[in-house]
């Protein structure tokens, strides 16, 4: 205990025989004062001959690791106190004695070394881990942060009266890969791309005393439309990383101020409208406004990919975390009350989140229609989504020699067309079987592949136009019997497709089979067997189910028909004798 008052000693009669310091500014919101403290930070180690650090607490500051920084004397009376602007603020003074100088939001540094940063990534932590939902670990996980200034949060900071939900030309949006910034720099951009010094003072002068805007809402104050985005911005950006990640599960958690929170995530999660995305918000509102940025703010720190807006405290949790991936406006632009966030900056690489797809191939090959199977499985292994993890399961009563990733199934023949007919219960029975799959495509075991199918095909609901009826749409669907479940009325279908291919997520799949599979067994008991028996009951529901993603006549060919092969063809429907084969 006496060494360590004895090290205390020498340690503050050291800090007050530096000549000059610098500090943080001391505000009300978290973020503001974090983002002071870093620039402060990085100009006492930039100056360090000739300027000293000294910590000036703020609000909730005691929960950072920062808190320890050494701190001068209250009573210490300074010779001159300067706001840095610049670093020319502090090289012009330099030759003083005794200066306090201090860092604000708008402090800008001509340069920020990464040895900074990575000091800083160790200083700006939570002293304690707070309790907080578990994160996943076996999903791409997204923390979405969606600054309100609406009255959720601390401070009422106004109104935003931009249209929060439009379509609009995403083309004139441009993404910026390898643009170089820092979360707590705000002069980052203007330094880089010699635009005017933004003024932040000017706009808190807009400021009343109760925090609120004075007529102008908060989205059309200058320079502050990055910090309020439109709800689009954020309904765009999830789903063009799920695109981007070939739609695999995500898992997506709302952080906001919002006074809403769960009437804004419902909009998203309606907006957005894809199945492979979990949204998420944990209810804190009840908690103390210490304990949500304590919880917030390192939960956001552990996702994967952060989405955020310029806010200051979402800037606070990129700094505090690795995320592998994140996105946030840099630049904006009116379309009458439409606020476009028309440059955007997308930190990190995508490719270290995308993981490979499980995707099941279910084929049956009863009778003589084992002898395509080899044929099938080699080029679907080299053409077929070769950039994920193919699962192959094969019914069929006949032999097939042992072969990775390839399951055999038992399956006796029962004759044409029921060998056909009866894949969708066949499916349904063993879906126990597909528990880890991710999509799932049925196909006739006489396709062959010919060139490489990526990640464009995949969907909710794929089917593929049949090739024979590229002029006649409608194709032939079943008219005849309106007790058949497969019955379609002349104003109904816009396209037919092949019963052949198709596919989609796991869900989808399985819901399609188990509600084909029982509209057959409804035919059968009335002794109706369908005119093209189960690909008639496959576009019924097709009808009624649209596909999300349906592939063109091109997508397969007839394999005694060359010439009309194009580069767009990727299957092969093989040529044979068909009475001889479903014998």
């Amino acid at each position: 205990m006496k060494n360590k008052v004895l090290i205390s000693l020498f340690l503050i009669n050291s800090f007050l025989g530096a000549q000059n310091f610098i500090t943080n500014e001391r505000g009300a919101q978290v973020g503001d004062c974090i983002t002071s403290y870093c620039l402060a930070k990085i100009l006492s180690i930039k100056y360090k001959e000739n300027l000293q650090y000294t910590y000036t607490p703020f609000i909730h500051s005691e929960l950072f690791v920062f808190d320890h920084e050494p701190r001068i004397d209250i009573n210490h009376v300074f010779s001159e106190q300067i706001r840095v602007f610049d670093e020319g603020c502090i090289t012009n003074n330099l030759n003083k004695d005794n200066v306090l100088f201090t860092c604000h939001l708008e402090t800008k540094i001509n340069q920020i070394d990464q040895p900074c940063i990575d000091l800083i990534k160790q200083e700006v932590q939570f002293k304690q881990i707070p309790k907080v939902n578990k994160i996943p670990t076996d999903v791409t996980t997204m923390a979405v942060h969606i600054r309100k200034g609406n009255g959720g949060g601390q401070f009422f900071d106004g109104q935003q009266t931009s249209l929060q939900a439009f379509d609009f030309n995403r083309e004139q949006v441009k993404y910026l890969n390898n643009y170089v910034s820092y979360p707590f720099d705000w002069e980052s951009y203007t330094r880089n791309n010699g635009h005017l010094v933004c003024n932040i003072l000017e706009n808190y002068k807009e400021y009343e005393p109760n925090w609120s805007f004075s007529g102008k809402p908060v989205d059309k104050v200058d320079k502050w439309q990055t910090k309020f985005p439109p709800d689009q911005f954020y309904i765009d950006q999830i789903i063009k990383v799920s695109k981007e990640l070939n739609h695999q599960k995500l898992y997506v958690q709302l952080f906001t101020d919002d006074k809403n929170p769960y009437e804004l995530i419902t909009k998203l999660k309606n907006a957005v409208n894809l199945e492979n995305i979990t949204f998420f918000y944990e209810d804190n509102r009840n908690s103390s406004y210490k304990e949500q940025i304590f919880r917030d703010l390192y939960a956001m720190s552990k996702f994967d990919i952060l989405i955020r807006s310029q806010s200051y405290f979402s800037r606070v949790a990129e700094l505090m975390g690795n995320h592998k991936l994140v996105i946030y406006p840099l630049e904006f632009k009116w379309d009458d009350n439409k606020l476009i966030m028309n440059k955007v900056v997308i930190k990190g690489d995508i490719e270290q989140l995308k993981r490979k797809l499980n995707i099941g191939i279910l084929i049956t090959a009863t009778g003589k229609y084992i002898q395509f199977a080899k044929e099938f499985i080699t080029g679907a292994k080299k053409y077929f989504l070769p950039n994920h993890n193919l699962k192959f399961f094969l019914f069929t009563d006949g032999q097939y020699a042992k072969e990775d990733n390839v399951t055999v199934l038992e399956h006796k023949k029962i004759g044409w067309p029921y060998d056909a007919m009866n894949r969708y219960e066949l499916y349904t029975k063993h879906k126990d079987l597909f528990t880890d799959l991710d999509y799932i495509f049925s196909c006739d075991v006489d396709l062959k592949f010919i060139s490489n199918i990526d990640e464009a095909i995949l969907g909710d609901r794929i089917a593929l136009k049949h090739p024979h009826f590229e002029n006649n749409r409608r194709g032939r669907y079943e008219v005849n019997n309106k007790e058949s479940k497969a019955y379609v009325a002349d104003h109904e279908g816009q396209h037919y497709f092949c019963a052949g291919f198709f596919g989609g997520t796991k869900n989808e799949f399985l819901k399609m089979c188990n509600k084909v599979s029982c509209d057959i067994e409804s035919d059968f008991k009335i002794n109706f067997v369908a005119e093209v028996h189960d690909e008639s009951h496959t576009n019924r529901y097709f009808i009624d189910n649209p596909p999300t993603v349906m592939l063109p006549y091109t997508f397969g060919c007839q394999e005694e028909l060359p010439w009309e092969i194009t580069d767009k063809t990727k299957i092969l429907y093989v040529y044979k004798n068909h009475d001889e084969v479903r014998q």
